[in-house]
């Protein structure tokens, strides 16, 4: 019988059951039996995986399908493939270890069982997560129809939910990544070699990391203070806007016109801009009119209360009618509106102005429309 090679100790289950046939051939100091265990041992540990996922999944979902709630049975679906993952590097562990491999084998697998590991519960986090934010996404979003309030902090609930779900896969990834490379001996040497060389390690990499590392603070910042969140009407940069969505290094408006602005995240705290609907979805609009000196405002002040009486994108708060300004040959007469939210109140600006405008070139024959006077000089007296 030939001598078991260095590393773990051989199972004796696994000995006693192994022909002598395929113990007696050495292959790079790894007895044959060793060589088939190993893709053995690979093609097991998956059907094991995959029958625990399975087990385990299929008893989740028997229990979520007699609760009310939406969550589990997507938490069910999505930690299928994470836990088929997770489950086949433990039974992988398990059958290695009875297969005895030498030492620089042995050291490869657990290597290879330690990257997979990482990722297997790397993508279980993220998967958890995510469900965990849509469900909380779904619960605040069932409040939006029962008042504006409600809206706007179910929209502020969005905004934290999917920033802090972005900064956790970020710092998950980050993890996983920092764990796969703890499996590299040479790779952690080196790491820490130029860690060790008099900081210049740190203040390169502080410095190449710096706007990254900006953005990832300006996105939690954003998410605990919300001066912007998901659904709100911005002006910025000059573009009239919606805030589609919130990223952890930009923002993206989506412009009246379809067109979409992406705005790095840090121009929110850095510069000034709009925001139409932080407190209040209710906005108030002008509509400027230039008339005659002879101008009838009370006449103005009826036919706005009519035109506004009549309109659907009237929020029935305010409406009147003030002379803002005289110049040489013009009044300028503003009429003031309000409108539940920035869409109906530039709907009801265009329906006040054409209205108007209709309405003023009716009136007593167009008379007070905006017109230049011109005097003519007195002729001169006859001579006496």
């Amino acid at each position: 019988m030939a001598v078991e090679p260095a590393g773990e100790p051989v199972s004796p289950w696994v000995v006693a059951h192994t022909p002598d046939a395929l113990r007696a051939t050495t292959i790079l100091d790894l007895e044959l039996w060793q060589w088939l265990g190993v893709p053995l041992a690979v093609v097991a540990a998956v059907i094991l995986g995959r029958l625990a996922a399975w087990t385990l999944t299929r008893a989740g979902g028997e229990i979520a399908a007699h609760t009310s709630v939406r969550w589990d049975n997507e938490l069910i679906r999505a930690t299928r493939h994470p836990l088929r993952l997770l489950f086949a590097v433990l039974a992988f562990r398990g059958i290695s270890a009875m297969l005895g491999l030498p030492g620089v084998l042995g050291l490869v697998m657990t290597r290879i069982e330690g990257i997979a590991a990482s990722i297997a519960v790397a993508w279980l986090l993220i998967r958890v997560m995510h469900i965990a934010g849509d469900a909380v996404e779904r619960r605040a979003g069932a409040s939006v129809a029962t008042s504006e309030d409600a809206g706007r902090s179910a929209r502020g609930v969005t905004t934290q939910v999917r920033v802090l779900r972005r900064v956790a896969t970020f710092a998950i990834v980050l993890v996983a990544l920092a764990l796969v490379l703890t499996q590299f001996e040479v790779v952690r040497n080196v790491g820490f070699s130029l860690l060790a060389s008099a900081g210049i390690a740190g203040v390169v990499l502080g410095l190449a990391a710096q706007k990254t590392l900006a953005g990832l603070l300006a996105g939690i910042q954003l998410s605990a203070t919300q001066p912007i969140r998901i659904g709100d009407v911005v002006i910025i940069e000059g573009e009239w806007g919606t805030i589609e969505e919130v990223t952890l290094t930009f923002v993206i408006v989506k412009i009246w016109d379809e067109r979409r602005l992406v705005v790095p995240i840090t121009r929110f705290f850095e510069q000034p801009f709009q925001n139409w609907t932080m407190s209040s979805s209710q906005l108030l609009g002008t509509v400027f009119l230039y008339v005659d000196w002879t101008f009838p405002v009370d006449a103005m002040r009826e036919e706005l209360t009519r035109i506004t009486s009549t309109s659907a994108f009237w929020d029935g708060r305010v409406q009147n009618v003030q002379v803002t300004g005289a110049k040489e040959s013009t009044l300028e007469v503003r009429a003031l509106v309000s409108a539940a939210d920035a869409s109906a109140l530039w709907d009801l600006r265009v329906h006040v102005r054409e209205q108007l405008v209709l309405w003023l070139q009716r009136l007593d024959g167009g008379r007070h429309l905006p017109r230049i006077r011109l005097e003519e000089p007195a002729p001169p007296s006859p001579p006496t």
